[in-house]
């Protein structure tokens, strides 16, 4: 089954725990916001589809975001 993971970067604060807790998926931006690696723009918003094996690493970025920038739908 598929998910997809969406990063509202206006709520991303930087602080980078999303990077630590998920690093194949996360990174660090020139802007200094979080990254989702291969996300695509849809209304304003970076959205990723994952697949269940996935989903673990983003969960746990989403669950450390003390800003609640990262959705997993």
């Amino acid at each position: 089954m598929t998910r997809k993971v969406i990063h509202d970067r206006s709520k991303c604060a930087g602080c980078g725990a999303c990077v630590r807790a998920c690093p194949e998926f996360w990174s660090m931006g020139r802007d200094g916001k979080a990254k989702l690696a291969n996300a695509k723009k849809v209304k304003g918003r970076d959205e990723l589809e994952i697949n269940d094996e996935d989903l673990e690493c983003n969960e746990r970025a989403a669950r450390v975001c003390r800003f609640n920038a990262i959705t997993i739908t």
